[in-house]
C-alpha cells in the first residue's frame, strides 16, 4: 500500500531493496554498542562542524538495560 500511495512511479525492486535493505542492520535489542556509536559521532562529525562526543558523553543505557530486563 505504501508504494502504490506514496511511490507508484519507483521500480518495485528498488522499492523493495530501500523498504527491506535496512533490517539486517537494526539493532536486536535496544542497546547501542560502543561501536555503533563511535560511527555515529564519525558521520556527525562530517555533517556538524564541533560536533564531538564519547560513548559515555553521549548515551545512557540505563533505559535500554530496563527494557530489556521486563
Amino acid at each position: 500500500m505504501v508504494k502504490e500511495k506514496e511511490f507508484s512511479n519507483m521500480p518495485q525492486a528498488a522499492f523493495d531493496t530501500a523498504f527491506d535493505g535496512p533490517f539486517p542492520t537494526y539493532q536486536p535489542n535496544p542497546e547501542h554498542s560502543p561501536a555503533s556509536i563511535d560511527a555515529a559521532i564519525r558521520i556527525g562529525a562530517v555533517f556538524i562542524p564541533g560536533f564531538s562526543g564519547t560513548y559515555e558523553t553521549l548515551v545512557d543505557p540505563s533505559i535500554a538495560v530496563a527494557v530489556m530486563r521486563r
